[in-house]
């Protein structure tokens, strides 16, 4: 637990929307008891557009072709939107 901290939900729910589909994570914020605020959609939406960056930035520090090549990937489709 020394790595254990207060954060963002919106960044968890980012978490389950990127494992999981929108269905399952929309069932688990349904049921969600803590304070999500009034901005969390666009909290949500913010985390979401830096996921490519994350995943860049992990095969940066892993040296992973493999998360290099789906990071950039997923930035492309984002910036084609």
């Amino acid at each position: 637990w020394g790595d254990a901290t207060i954060g963002d939900p919106a960044l968890d729910f980012v978490g389950l929307l990127h494992c999981r589909d929108h269905s399952f994570t929309e069932r688990v914020r349904s049921s969600y008891r803590g304070h999500l605020g009034s901005s969390f959609r666009q909290r949500t939406a913010f985390y979401l557009r830096c996921l490519p960056f994350h995943e860049l930035l992990y095969a940066s520090y892993t040296q992973s072709e493999t998360n290099l090549a789906h990071g950039l990937a997923s930035l492309h489709a984002m910036l084609e939107r």
